[in-house]
């Protein structure tokens, strides 16, 4: 099965590879941004209604899914705070035609 696909972008992951063997790019420089999102029960059942793994869920399995998150935020005080980290990576064009 292997890693899902957000996990190509860190740093041991293939993204980085697919830059050297495509040999139209110079040094790869990568940088990570470290986040926070400050969730509502509303908010996050929003997002997670909009991942393909939740959206592929039977609707009545993915609305009782979604309330029962909804219910668990709600009665840990109502907000929620996920950890996010963005990878980007720079790197210059080669110019094949100088």
């Amino acid at each position: 099965m292997g890693a899902p696909p957000e996990a190509w972008y860190l740093p041991n992951g293939p993204f980085k590879d697919w830059f050297d063997q495509s040999q139209l790019f110079g040094p790869v420089e990568h940088k990570c941004y470290l986040w926070k999102w400050q969730h509502t029960a509303s908010s996050y059942t929003e997002f997670l209604s909009t991942r393909s793994d939740v959206r592929l869920l039977a609707a009545e399995t993915r609305e009782d899914l979604l309330n029962e998150i909804a219910k668990a935020i709600d009665d840990q005080g109502g907000g929620l705070d996920i950890d996010y980290e963005t990878h980007l990576y720079i790197a210059h064009r080669i110019d094949g035609d100088k």
